[in-house]
């Protein structure tokens, strides 16, 4: 019993080992990269000159926590290769925005022109292509949906193109690249968000994709291409086993009047009267041709593109279970998610439809090479717009919460913000997130005091739900600057002084302490001797092999252990602050750790030095882990990996 005692003892008095500092990278680095547009077509010198200023403003930051400029990638490698070399040689970092989105793009319309149906229909069924004069956001917006292919491969190609650009760039200058933005505020048209009748997308593309989607047939069936993400049964009731597989109850309906014996039919599930699951208008089976006359009627009601008794989206907005299967529009539900949020939240089809066009298109991003870690979207946070940027109203013409944001197979959540947030809301889907439009104020003077309280309020809200990466706005852009404020700003000094007060530790573990913990083993041990009794034993004044960070900018560092002896006898031991000692006795082993100002001590690296054939005595093996091979056996804690 006494020996039991004494054994816990040890377990819970024995001091933990504390985590080694990793080399920086992604994961465990902190971005704050101000969003400068210009800079795409900026030349070297003003790139530069911007980014020393940037410093100035800014700080420098740390080793794992950077800034930079982000801008959106104009389909240019060879900028924004340049970027990413003085990037490089000035020690700050790139975010790159790619404009994916479907509104603002003048080269779609070329392709959605010769099919009508390519457009964002609207609830009215008059309009097509939006209303004239209202902007990029309204007009001429083409269908996100995934039955629209045309439109669907010619983003793809431009996608996947981009992409490979980037990739090249990034294959050249790995550490450069901080964040990549996948696509900009994808959203449907906002005509509906005051005015129902210009509510998209009524599309026969996206009518069609809506009742596949929630039968699990067409693309949604199991087998096809996006088998597996049919509508939950949430909202479509319990699944029913069809062919060894679980589906959506309507799945082999022969229409939605009848159940066929699987339950409540289709219209007595969603309170409707189709008879067929055939398109009421313009169904793309039965009327297969492209639509190229701006004259045609989007919702006949008799002759070429009718079917009597067809399957329609609901045009009337009401608390109905067919509406709600169709937009669930937080604000209009009283502030409630769907059910199921934040694991599967069974969120309507249009706003499946802005989620689905975001994450295929970072699946496109991701086989062509691009790091998954940085991929962030960068989306309207619809419910926690409150009365800015058009509210509710913007929410419901959109349909963008959060959750379109959050890309699953990433584990990642992007946004945009302007004014306060909190935290929980964009947290709930996903830890790893970012803000890729940022500003904590609108509208303040660029010197308000209130404006350096409000921003250093939120950084370190922020700060605390782990945030990864912030794109503040907007540095050199005047359209911007009477609102967004930023540079020679109370929002960049409060950057400034957040980024000071920062430790230089990985940014997930909160403010603790670098010098608690272990120092990195050194690496690159070698022996030189001067043709007399003296060696020089000398390792890698580095931190980490591949990374220029040296042991003497590590603020924590205090000082080497080196311990050295012949083949056999007592261990000699130095300090030093230098990456090399001189002995003047015939060495045969030396190992070497590094001590932080706290007392932690890395792991002994070891080295043997081979017999003398000339200057200098270069050892072999793994420099990363000198002597696990070729090493004789030198006890007391020296082999390597182990310690003291």
């Amino acid at each position: 019993m006494a020996i039991l005692v004494a054994f816990l003892c040890v377990l819970i008095f024995a001091p933990v080992r504390a985590e080694e500092i990793p080399p920086p990278n992604f994961n465990n680095s902190f971005y704050i990269l101000a969003i400068w547009d210009d800079m795409v077509s900026a030349d070297e010198s003003r790139v530069r000159a911007e980014f020393r200023d940037l410093k100035k403003e800014f700080g420098k930051g740390n080793r794992y926590f950077k800034i930079g400029f982000s801008h959106m990638f104009r389909h240019d490698a060879p900028h924004l290769e340049m970027e990413c070399r003085v990037a490089a040689e000035e020690r700050t970092h790139v975010g790159v925005m790619m404009p994916y989105q479907t509104h603002s793009m003048k080269w779609y319309a070329s392709t959605v022109e010769r099919d009508f149906r390519g457009y964002q229909w609207r609830l009215d069924g008059v309009h097509y292509k939006g209303t004239e004069g209202g902007g990029a956001r309204e007009e001429g917006v083409p269908s996100p949906s995934r039955y629209s292919t045309r439109f669907r491969q010619r983003v793809e190609r431009q996608v996947r193109s981009w992409a490979r650009m980037v990739s090249s760039v990034m294959n050249k200058y790995p550490q450069c690249i901080g964040a990549i933005n996948g696509v900009i505020e994808e959203e449907l048209a906002k005509g509906g968000g005051t005015n129902d009748d210009l509510l998209a997308d009524y599309s026969p593309f996206a009518v069609a994709e809506f009742r596949d989607w929630l039968r699990h047939r067409g693309l949604y069936t199991y087998g096809k291409k996006y088998g597996g993400e049919g509508a939950p049964s949430t909202l479509v009731g319990p699944y029913v086993r069809v062919d060894g597989r679980l589906r959506s109850p309507f799945y082999d309906d022969p229409t939605p009047a009848s159940s066929n014996g699987t339950g409540p039919s289709f219209n007595q599930a969603f309170g409707t009267t189709f008879t067929t699951w055939d398109l009421r208008y313009w169904d793309l089976d039965r009327f297969r041709k492209r639509i190229t006359d701006p004259k045609f009627d989007p919702t006949p009601e008799a002759g070429e593109g009718h079917i009597a008794g067809g399957f329609d989206a609901p045009r009337k907005r009401d608390d109905s279970a067919f509406w709600k299967a169709w937009s669930w529009d937080i604000q209009d539900r009283g502030g409630e998610y769907p059910p199921g949020n934040p694991i599967e939240p069974a969120f309507g089809f249009r706003q499946q439809l802005v989620h689905h066009y975001v994450i295929d298109l970072f699946r496109w991003l991701v086989e062509e090479g691009l790091p998954a870690e940085l991929l962030f979207a960068h989306q309207i946070p619809g419910e926690i717009l409150g009365g800015g940027t058009w509210g509710a109203n913007r929410n419901r013409g959109g349909a963008t919460p959060i959750y379109t944001g959050f890309v699953p197979s990433l584990n990642t959540v992007g946004i945009t913000l302007f004014g306060p947030m909190n935290p929980k809301a964009v947290t709930q889907y996903g830890e790893n997130w970012g803000i890729f439009e940022w500003h904590p104020a609108p509208g303040l003077q660029a010197r308000d005091p209130r404006l350096y309280r409000r921003a250093m309020t939120d950084l370190n809200r922020f700060f605390r739900h782990k945030v990864h990466v912030l794109f503040p706005g907007w540095w050199k852009n005047d359209a911007h600057n009477d609102m967004f404020p930023l540079q020679q700003s109370a929002f960049a000094r409060a950057i400034k002084d957040f980024l000071a007060a920062r430790q230089e530790a990985p940014f997930h573990l909160g403010d603790v302490d670098p010098a608690e913990l272990e120092p990195p083993r050194a690496f690159g041990l070698n022996a030189v001797s001067d043709g007399t009794t003296s060696i020089q034993l000398k390792w890698d004044p580095r931190m980490w092999e591949g990374l220029d960070y040296a042991w003497k900018g590590w603020k924590p560092f205090q000082h080497f252990e080196v311990q050295y002896r012949g083949e056999t006898g007592d261990w000699k031991a130095k300090t030093t602050d230098l990456a090399s000692v001189t002995v003047s006795e015939a060495v045969k082993i030396f190992r070497v750790r590094a001590v932080s100002r706290s007392g932690r001590k890395g792991a002994w690296a070891n080295f043997a030095i081979p017999e003398a054939k000339g200057s200098p005595l270069l050892g072999a093996g793994d420099r990363r882990q000198p002597c696990d091979q070729n090493c004789p056996d030198v006890g007391g804690g020296a082999v390597a990996g182990q310690v003291d």
